[in-house]
C-alpha cells in the first residue's frame, strides 16, 4: 500500500501497522463512510444483488435473528453488552 491521505494524514503503511486497534478501527470507519460517497461507481454484479435479496428475505422471515450495528459496533469496540 502506498501512502495515502486519510483525515488529512498522509499514512503509510509502516505507520498504520503503529496504530492502536482502537486507531485502526476509527481509520476503518472513516474509510467504511468514504465508500458511501462513490458506491454508485461500484455496482453489484447479479450474484452479489441475488445475495443481497436473499438475505434481505432471511431477515424479513427470522427478523429477530442476528445483531443490529450498535451490537455489533460495541463489541469490536471492547464494549460488549
Amino acid at each position: 500500500m502506498g501512502p495515502d491521505t486519510v483525515m488529512g494524514t498522509q499514512l503509510t503503511e509502516s505507520q498504520i501497522a503503529t496504530l492502536t486497534p482502537k486507531e485502526r478501527l476509527a481509520l476503518i470507519e472513516v474509510l467504511w463512510e468514504s465508500m458511501s460517497e462513490t458506491e454508485k461507481q461500484w455496482p453489484l454484479s447479479n450474484a452479489q444483488r441475488k445475495l443481497v435479496q436473499q438475505r434481505i428475505e432471511d431477515h424479513r422471515a427470522n427478523p429477530h435473528e442476528g445483531e443490529d450495528y450498535q451490537t455489533v459496533l460495541a463489541r469490536l469496540r471492547g464494549k460488549s453488552k
